[in-house]
């Protein structure tokens, strides 16, 4: 048999896909490290922490599951994470602070070279997290964290009873039954 042919489906045979899991970068060290880190773990994401961008290896390559969050809560810092991350189009890139400071940031970064809105920009997400009423750190972490699962499962993170069709995919198997 050939190593690296594909599996007819035949009955009896279960193939099962287990999906990458979720990478999280975090570039920063305040206080929502720690709750983001423990959160992330608890739903078995790979954490990689990093306090300042340049800890990031120049020969990096992220997958289709990495995600980044920039939270060093330095002007300077973010910065450095933005024009690093950016051009690595992650499907999810954080950026911790309001609105006019993404401005700020987004400007700055322009200043130096153009920022292709359409590729690198569209995945920022800025200010992070869903809108949950979010104060403390462990707050924060919880809401950055769903906004994390949500797009990496194309989902907007709406509330569930909104929905119009079930929350749960069903497969169909081969004989037409659901699994």
């Amino acid at each position: 048999m050939v190593s690296d042919a594909l599996l007819a489906e035949q009955r009896g045979i279960l193939i099962d896909t287990v999906p990458l899991p979720v990478r999280l970068l975090l570039f920063g060290t305040g206080p929502e490290i720690e709750p983001l880190t423990q959160l992330a773990g608890n739903l078995g994401w790979l954490v990689e922490r990093f306090g300042h961008p340049s800890e990031l290896a120049e020969d990096f390559h992220p997958d289709a599951q990495t995600a980044a969050i920039v939270m060093t809560h330095n002007f300077g810092r973010d910065l450095l994470a933005l024009d690093r991350l950016l051009p690595l189009q992650l499907r999810y890139v954080g950026l911790l602070g309001p609105r006019k400071r993404q401005a700020e940031l987004l400007a700055r970064l322009s200043e130096y070279r153009p920022l292709d809105f359409d590729a690198e920009v569209k995945t920022l997400f800025a200010p992070a997290g869903l809108d949950i009423g979010s104060e403390a750190p462990e707050e924060i972490a919880l809401s950055i964290v769903s906004e994390v699962a949500a797009v990496l499962s194309n989902r907007c993170g709406g509330f569930l009873r909104e929905r119009r069709s079930d929350n749960h995919r069903t497969i169909a198997a081969a004989g037409g039954e659901a699994a």
